[in-house]
């Protein structure tokens, strides 16, 4: 794309621009004003509910999500979602809300400089085998009390 544009404006995509009109956009870039050239970025595609004519699609789209970052820490984000190739918002694009999924208390916990202790997922094996024994008696008593034979 041109140096000083924007919006989506002047960009070219090589795999999607007609060889032709891709040669003069590499001549002009070469002999005229500054261009930004940028390794192409494979963009996941997902399927979005969108609603047209009163009806209900699914449309794939490309999802680009912009942090913003101040310092070191992630402050937001930007979401932009597009059925052409870019994204950007006066090319087509279009925003969306974003969700970032995490406890909430856990989230307000930190905010408010709170240790938050974590749940160890770790099991020591051999009390868990001898409780799991013990249990499977206790069981296996009470399946036969009642008179069945299948210890389940």
């Amino acid at each position: 794309k041109p140096n000083d544009e924007y919006g989506g404006k002047g960009v070219y995509l090589g795999k999607e621009t007609e060889g032709t009109v891709w040669s003069q956009v590499i001549n002009e870039a070469l002999n005229g004003e500054p261009y930004v050239v940028q390794e192409i970025v494979k963009i996941p595609r997902v399927s979005f509910p969108v609603v047209e004519n009163n009806s209900l699609q699914f449309v794939d789209m490309v999802v680009d999500l912009d942090p913003y970052v101040f310092g070191s820490k992630t402050e937001g984000l930007l979401t932009r979602l597009s059925s052409s190739s870019l994204a950007n918002v006066t090319a087509g694009g279009g925003t969306t809300p974003t969700f970032v999924i995490e406890k909430i208390k856990t989230l307000n916990k930190k905010r408010l400089g709170i240790k938050v202790k974590h749940k160890s997922k770790s099991i020591d094996n051999s009390k868990n085998k001898n409780i799991k024994r013990s249990q499977l008696k206790k069981n296996r008593k009470s399946v036969r009390k009642k008179g069945r034979t299948d210890a389940r």
